[in-house]
């Protein structure tokens, strides 16, 4: 289920243990949508991977700004059914990202049966698609 939030409203507000409104905010925009179901995968990745952090690099888009990043203008993440993510971890006490394919790998461990995609590095794309 999409719901819209305000970042001006909702922007502190949180949506489960590790994330908030404002994560998934299109810089300057303050309407912000967001798929409860991206949020519930991500805890759930959370959990899986035993982050430390995970980094929204890119939630809700608002069409013009998705079409200035390269995208349709009409994707997933205009429709707040998307995220692109890095995971992070503690190693020997230093925070490390994790490379995009253990991301992915622990995805699919968890049964995610939606949108994956490994964009390069450490950074993942996931959306909601049916």
């Amino acid at each position: 289920m999409v719901k819209t939030y305000h970042y001006r409203t909702d922007g502190n507000k949180k949506l489960s243990s590790h994330f908030k409104v404002s994560e998934f905010r299109c810089s300057l925009y303050d309407e912000i949508k967001i798929d409860l179901d991206l949020i519930d995968i991500l805890e759930r990745l959370y959990d899986k991977l035993k982050c430390s952090k995970i980094i929204i690099t890119s939630g809700y888009r608002t069409p013009k700004h998705d079409k200035a990043v390269g995208g349709t203008g009409n994707g997933y993440h205009t429709k707040g059914q998307a995220a692109d993510i890095n995971a992070y971890h503690k190693v020997n006490g230093k925070e490390e990202r994790y490379h995009g394919s253990v991301i992915v790998c622990a995805l699919q461990e968890l049964g995610w049966f939606h949108g994956i995609g490994y964009i390069s590095g450490a950074a993942v794309h996931i959306d909601t698609r049916t």
